[in-house]
Order: structure tokens, then C-alpha cells, then sequence
């Protein structure tokens, strides 16, 4: 399987996996506190949550929400999360990223490789998480509010992918 098409499904499987864990965590939460609603954040439709959990998945990654004038924010950091530690949401990325790039390896014939090669290969997860990255900025992008497309495009959709798809290409003959 290519790096592009590799890179795309890590992309949705990390997505699905954050909002697993920050839904699960608001609900922990709000069972604590006799609210019915996932932490506060049904406020409304069942699309503000989901916009919210979109968010959050782009926060793990540092990228802050612009809501123009009203400046931006980062939701990891703004929500507090009372049952997981930030860092944990924020490793939750590398983690996925550096086995796409493992994966990416190993699945061209990674036994006669160099490392550097392997890295390369591992890197090539950028050619589908940029794009993916790109499109779920705009997508998840409401009445002006939504994920900071420059940093979307240089830190989640080119950065990540290259330095920790890279590190799991290198290290995927261990």
C-alpha cells in the first residue's frame, strides 16, 4: 500500500481514535458531575459536537482554532481535561504517525534497505496525511471558526508526518 493511501487511513483511524478517547473522557467526566452531556459540549446539534471532537483531534496535533477577532485557542488546553492528562491526547498522533511510517516501510520490502531509505519510505505518509489534514481544516471550519490552515499545513500536515512517519520508517526494521 502506498505512503499517500497509508497516510490518508492513519489520518481517519487517529481522528476516530482521538474523539474515542476525549468522547469517553467527557462522559467520565460529566458522569461525575450529573450532566447529561458530554462535558458540556452538546450545547446544541449533535454537529457542534462533532465540529468540537474535529477540534480537539487538531489540537493534539498544536493546531489552534481562529475565531477571528476573538484571537485562537488551542482545545486541548482550553478544556482542561479533568480525567486524561494533556500530554497523553498529544502523544496520541506521534504515536500513529510513527506507525504509518513503520508500516509504510515494511511494506515495501524494507529487508535489504538502508535506514535512510526506510525513513524516506516512512516519511511518504505526508503525501496522504497533508492532503486529509488540509480538507478536514476546511470541513471542520463553521461560521469562520475553525482550525488555523497555515499551521494545519506546515506543523499536522507536513511536520508530523515527516518527522514521526521518518522515525517509524527508520526504526521499522527493530
Amino acid at each position: 500500500m502506498s505512503g499517500a493511501i497509508q497516510g490518508v487511513a492513519y489520518y481517519v483511524v487517529a481522528l476516530i481514535a482521538v474523539a474515542f478517547v476525549v468522547f469517553v473522557d467527557f462522559v467520565l467526566i460529566s458522569s461525575g458531575s450529573g450532566s447529561t452531556s458530554p462535558g458540556g459540549l452538546s450545547g446544541g446539534s449533535g454537529s457542534a459536537v462533532l465540529y468540537a471532537l474535529g477540534w480537539m483531534f487538531y489540537g493534539t496535533h498544536f493546531v489552534d482554532v481562529s475565531a477571528g477577532a476573538l484571537g485562537t485557542q488551542n482545545l486541548v488546553e482550553l478544556l482542561g481535561m479533568a480525567g486524561l492528562p494533556s500530554f497523553a491526547y498529544y502523544l496520541m498522533p506521534p504515536v500513529f504517525l510513527f506507525l504509518a511510517g513503520r508500516s509504510i516501510a515494511r511494506s515495501t520490502g524494507h529487508a535489504g534497505m538502508r535506514d535512510e531509505e526506510l525513513a524516506a519510505r516512512g516519511a511518504t505518509a505526508v503525501a496522504g496525511y497533508l492532503p486529509a489534514a488540509v480538507v478536514g481544516s476546511i470541513a471542520l471550519t463553521r461560521n469562520g471558526v475553525g482550525p488555523e490552515l497555515s499551521t494545519t499545513i506546515l506543523l499536522m500536515g507536513v511536520g508530523y508526518p515527516l518527522v514521526f512517519g521518518g522515525l517509524g520508517g527508520y526504526l521499522s526494521k527493530r
